[in-house]
């Protein structure tokens, strides 16, 4: 499917159709979600029995994004590795999105 979209940044929609991009944050967490729930090998990937991400990153036991990508250790590492290696190179600091902008169920 190479399709060109042009893609309404603050919804993740594309431009005209109103419909969700596959290029989209919540496409690619969709996927992934999917990805790791339908594969008991990868279920490794995401550790959903953090009681911490309960009540908080859950909307009736469906995972907004941001606790998606916070279930997952990898990602979680990937980030501190990042944003250290940003300060110690003299590159800065890593500038957080709004919270609101990962709050969405996936």
């Amino acid at each position: 499917m190479n399709q060109i979209e042009l893609i309404n940044s603050q919804s993740g929609t594309v431009h005209l159709l109103d419909t969700t991009s596959r290029l989209s944050k919540r496409s690619f967490a969709n996927l992934f979600k999917n990805l790791t729930e339908n594969n008991q090998q990868l279920s490794f990937l995401i550790n959903i029995n953090d009681e911490a991400q309960f009540g908080y990153y859950f909307d009736d036991f469906k995972p907004y994004y941001r606790g998606l990508k916070y279930m997952s250790i990898d990602y979680r590492t990937a980030k501190k590795v990042f944003k250290e290696t940003l300060k110690e190179s003299g590159l800065g600091s890593w500038k957080c999105a709004p919270i609101n902008a990962d709050l969405f169920v996936v």
